[in-house]
């Protein structure tokens, strides 16, 4: 595997995939450069739009209530107030309320005119009341700490949220109380108090319009206590941890942007203070409130940068393998014909200049293997003129040697010789010839080889003997005919006869799982090193003539003409001790096609 993969990264689809996916890195790191960078400008944004919004909502807030405490102190001024609270109240019920008509009209057009104030009420020192359009609690007021406190201190009054107001019925709605003395223009008396109501509900109103991130707002005490927040949902327990949480700063001064830990929470926070009192106003939103659109926003980004970096990444596999695919294709055909299969075709499936490059190649192995049948029909041809030519050299030199021996046992009366070389020299031709086929039997060829070797013997009887040793199970293989008499001839003239002494020749055979194996051997002269060598280069380089070595150079080149370069002769020779040669063929049954 890891030879595998050494030889892959080497490859053109490790190359374009590497290509690719650089290029996808570069994608992915350019989006994710334009993520931090729009992020950050999206949570910077984000921080300012909320603090704003914070803002404008305590500036709201406050403007709501410093316009309560205004209309207190306008109505406080009213001239003609001041004169009824200067003079005792009149003798007669009917005149106290006529009295009481026109000033209750006026404050209620006052009321009308401002739409976040829930009621306007004149209490005075002289027991006077006026009201804007509630009815009251009761006729007496003068006894209230908060009227006793403003009217010894002779000033302002802020009274925290509570339920229902502190002069009319109001459904005992949760208000906000402003109570301001009336300061007599004429003296330095406090001729009583203007109460200005507001609703904490319009309070509310204001946040829901404008805090778009949500977000609480809480009215702070002088000891920066929660009196009021927004958000009825928060309990006792939430309130006392975020006060907890304001106590632990240093301080708080106005246009403070706060950064609160709450709960393990994060929270952002503005501080104006409220007019002209010790109150202020505290706008807050948790940080995961405040950036929950922007980490979905965050979340699609992401989203959308894991997908088109996967398809990317993808594409850069799906890309490199698209074209190298067909390309490796292409090295495994010329791998294929770098072993001699010409047969190989690879699919023309595109369109593109691959696939022009595939059917060039396709086109070229064609070509190459049209080529090289015509070469291998010429050779085979060459090699069978050849195979002519040394038959036709054997046959008058070898007719000549037989004729002779023949005629000269007929002189010595040795009529039973005589028989027997004209039935091996009638055997030796027949096959030989084989009615001009190129193919027989080993068991032929056994029979050729056989017919020689007795009409050899019959003229070296003293010298020569012979072994056959072939199973009978190889004897039904097809064999080119005439492959082991040239082999024979060796042995006997370059062997046996050079040495000059009795020798043998054995002739075996064997077969592997797709080859047959015949072996020719002698215990002659043997060569020595030198010729040993001589011969194999010959074998080797494929030569096709040699005056000492013609008959085995035939031999060699009619099988591998017809078998390949794989097959053919394999020469082992010691000097004085003989010779071997090794017959390699592939094993063709007797269906085997004549050439």
């Amino acid at each position: 595997m890891r030879r595998n993969f050494k030889k892959w990264k080497y490859s053109i689809q490790a190359r374009l995939l590497i290509y690719f996916a650089i290029l996808a890195a570069l994608f992915l790191v350019s989006m994710a450069v334009c993520y931090f960078i729009s992020m950050n400008s999206v949570y910077r944004l984000t921080a300012d739009s909320v603090g704003n919004s914070l803002r404008q909502i305590n500036i709201d807030t406050d403007r709501v209530l410093s316009d309560a405490q205004h209309m207190a102190e306008v109505t406080s001024e009213d001239s003609d107030i001041q004169k009824a609270l200067r003079r005792p109240l009149p003798d007669t019920d009917k005149e106290i309320y006529k009295e009481r008509i026109n000033f209750n009209n006026s404050l209620y057009y006052t009321w009308r005119s401002s739409e976040n104030i829930n009621g306007i009420y004149v209490l005075g020192a002289n027991g006077a009341i006026f009201r804007s359009y509630y009815s009251l609690h009761k006729e007496e007021y003068r006894d209230e700490p908060w009227f006793r406190t403003v009217m010894e201190t002779g000033k302002p009054l802020w009274m925290e949220p509570h339920e229902g107001s502190s002069v009319a019925n109001n459904l005992n709605l949760l208000t906000i109380s402003i109570i301001v003395p009336i300061h007599d223009k004429a003296s330095t008396d406090i001729l009583g108090v203007t109460v200005v109501d507001v609703l904490v509900e319009d309070l509310k109103s204001i946040q829901d319009g404008e805090m778009v991130f949500g977000g609480n707002t809480f009215i702070l005490n002088e000891d920066d206590r929660i009196i009021y927040a927004n958000n009825d949902e928060l309990s006792e327990e939430d309130i006392g941890t975020i006060n907890a949480s304001i106590a632990g700063q240093d301080s708080l001064h106005e246009g403070d942007a706060l950064e609160l830990n709450i709960g393990g929470r994060k929270y952002l926070g503005e501080l104006i203070p409220l007019s002209d009192s010790n109150w202020k106003i505290l706008g807050l939103i948790s940080y995961k409130d405040m950036y929950a659109e922007a980490q979905v926003m965050r979340n699609i980004i992401l989203v959308f940068i894991v997908f088109f970096g996967g398809a990317s990444l993808f594409m850069a596999w799906f890309g490199a393998k698209n074209i190298a695919g067909p390309l490796g294709r292409v090295l495994d055909g010329m791998r294929k014909v770098e072993d001699g299969d010409f047969s190989v075709r690879i699919e023309e499936d595109r369109k593109d200049e691959i696939g022009d490059l595939i059917h060039g190649f396709n086109h070229m192995v064609y070509k190459v293997d049209d080529l090289m049948a015509r070469e291998r029909d010429t050779r085979q041809k060459l090699v069978q003129a050849e195979f002519n030519a040394l038959q036709d050299q054997i046959k008058p030199h070898f007719l000549y040697n037989t004729l002779d021996s023949i005629n000269w046992m007929a002189r010595m009366n040795r009529t039973d010789k005589v028989s027997e070389m004209i039935d091996s020299l009638t055997g030796f031709l027949r096959i030989g010839l084989s009615r001009g086929k190129d193919f027989i039997s080993l068991a032929e060829e056994i029979r050729h080889v056989e017919s020689y070797i007795s009409i050899q013997k019959i003229r070296y009887d003293r010298i020569l003997d012979y072994k056959i040793d072939v199973s009978e199970d190889l004897m039904g293989y097809r064999v080119i005919k005439m492959i082991l008499q040239p082999l024979v001839e060796n042995a006997i003239y370059h062997g046996i006869k050079e040495k000059d002494e009795h020798g043998t020749i054995t002739i075996t055979g064997e077969e592997t799982e797709d080859r047959l194996v015949l072996c020719v051997s002698d215990d002659g002269l043997g060569m020595k090193p030198e010729r040993l060598a001589q011969i194999r280069a010959m074998m080797a380089s494929g030569a096709r003539y040699n005056d000492n070595a013609y008959g085995v150079i035939n031999v060699q080149r009619r099988i591998q003409a017809y078998f390949g370069e794989e097959y053919g002769l394999d020469f082992r020779s010691e000097y004085t001790k003989g010779t071997q040669v090794y017959i390699t063929l592939p094993k063709k049954e007797e269906a085997a096609q004549n050439a």
